[in-house]
């Protein structure tokens, strides 16, 4: 059976990534605790300015409809 998965939201990628930061904080090797860390770190670095950018669009998207809203009335 090939049941469809869904994609995960940038919400949930991102407790994902701080789940993982965590875990990568206990690793008792110290040369790969710092590796693994700081991979998780850009990780989470990268998931929050995609959800800045998508916030940023969806603001402008409603902003833009507001004043279509306006202007057709």
């Amino acid at each position: 059976m090939n049941a469809m998965t869904r994609e995960p939201t940038l919400e949930e990628q991102l407790a994902r990534a701080e789940r993982d930061l965590v875990c990568a904080s206990m690793i008792d090797d110290w040369t790969r605790c710092q590796r693994e860390t700081a991979e998780c770190e850009r990780h989470i670095a990268s998931i929050k300015r995609q959800i800045a950018e998508r916030d940023e669009r969806q603001h402008i998207e409603n902003a833009c409809a507001s004043l279509g809203d306006r202007h057709a009335g």
